[in-house]
């Protein structure tokens, strides 16, 4: 994920913190930025990288991404490919 032109990295930052506590609530151990936008030198061709630990998680992949992608909504950033791809 690249930061869209009009939105600075903070507040996308702001909005994923904020979809992912939604989305997990207690059950979120935590949530680490890290890559290029942890730097602070992320571009228009930078991805976001995000660890999401969490407690009871589905057991398979894809049910994770599903999980996740309510995440995707919340912010109006595609966070996870259509292919299922994080």
């Amino acid at each position: 994920m690249s930061p869209p032109a009009s939105q600075p990295c903070d507040a996308v930052l702001a909005a994923v913190k904020r979809a992912v506590l939604e989305v997990y609530g207690p059950r979120l151990i935590s949530l680490a930025v890290f890559g290029s936008w942890a730097r602070g030198t992320a571009s228009p061709e930078s991805d976001l990288d995000l660890l999401v630990v969490a407690s009871d998680l589905p057991p398979s992949r894809m049910k994770r991404v599903r999980e996740f992608r309510p995440v995707d909504a919340a912010t109006g950033i595609v966070l996870v490919g259509g292919d299922g791809k994080l």
